[in-house]
């Protein structure tokens, strides 16, 4: 009987999802009265992404703008409209003629807690605190020197979670990951670098001490508060590692699909780890269509 009774709730509450929806979309301010391009039909709730599903993201995209026309189509990602530049006139549209009005990302929920509400580079609204952290990012954190000065802690730390998979896996043991999700939690970090502050070369500082110093100096036009300094620690981690790590998810995920590619790269990297070498020709042939096909960013021109 309770079982009866919850999914008469559960339809009930489908039922108003759905008329709220489509009293929405009747009300005179509805994007429906907007003008907006064509795209393929929609089902409710998931909208346009049964079209998507079952397919390489940018393949289908390709297949349904051909069907749908050019230079740009509407889908529906779950409730959620989106424009999607489906030629080359479309994408000059959106990242050139008119990108000032498409700059400003969306935040959703979740990326407003981990971005502090947009305080960011990212996700930060377009404007003057934009402007200014991109600034810090490009004279200060990203420059050439600066990122060569830290390769040696890069170096040291990948090897030592090299180091610790390879010891878990000897022994058999799941993998903790709790340890790298503590650094997220980066408050005491921080305050271990405000303590010596004025201690630290400029040749030894590292991401937090230029963050602090330039919080200090006294030279921005807005000021440099912590949630911000939160923010752009999380960008350069999340984009320095997120990029890289979907990309090799997404071709062990090709391997997992084909047994006999997967034995000859197994077998290959075997043999350049038994020999003490770094030579893996066929996997790094191997490895050129897997980032062609699911890179995680993209190369425009014009």
């Amino acid at each position: 009987m309770e079982d009866v009774v919850y999914l008469v709730l559960a339809l009930a509450s489908l039922l108003v999802v759905l008329l709220a929806r489509r009293w929405r979309r009747s009300s005179p301010d509805s994007e429906d009265k907007l003008r907006l391009p064509l795209g393929p039909w929609t089902l409710p709730v998931i909208g346009s992404m049964h079209h998507i599903a079952g397919a390489l993201p940018h393949q289908a995209m390709r297949d349904l703008a051909r069907r749908h026309g050019w230079p740009v189509m509407l889908l529906r990602l779950g409730e959620v409209p989106t424009l999607v530049g489906s030629s080359r006139e479309g994408a000059r549209e959106v990242m050139k003629t008119h990108d000032a009005a498409f700059a400003t990302r969306p935040l959703s929920s979740t990326v407003r807690v981990l971005t502090n509400g947009g305080r960011d580079i990212i996700f930060a609204p377009y404007g003057e605190h934009w402007r200014q952290m991109r600034k810090i990012a490009v004279t200060e954190l990203l420059t050439a020197r600066r990122v060569l000065s830290f390769r040696a802690i890069r170096e040291e730390e990948v090897g030592a979670m090299l180091r610790a998979v390879a010891s878990a896996a000897g022994e058999g043991e799941a993998i903790d990951t709790r340890a790298r999700r503590r650094v997220l939690g980066i408050d005491g970090i921080i305050a271990e670098h405000q303590q010596r502050m004025g201690t630290v070369d400029g040749d030894d500082e590292d991401l937090i001490d230029v963050l602090l110093r330039v919080q200090n100096d006294g030279s921005l036009q807005l000021p440099l508060d912590m949630d911000s300094i939160k923010a752009v620690i999380f960008d350069i981690f999340g984009a320095g590692s997120e990029t890289s790590a979907t990309t090799l998810e997404w071709i062990m995920a090709e391997l997992v699909k084909n047994p006999k590619v997967m034995k000859r790269a197994t077998a290959e990297v075997r043999r350049a780890f038994e020999a003490g070498g770094k030579v893996t020709t066929w996997l790094t042939c191997m490895d050129a269509p897997g980032v062609r096909h699911y890179k995680d960013a993209a190369s425009c021109k014009g």
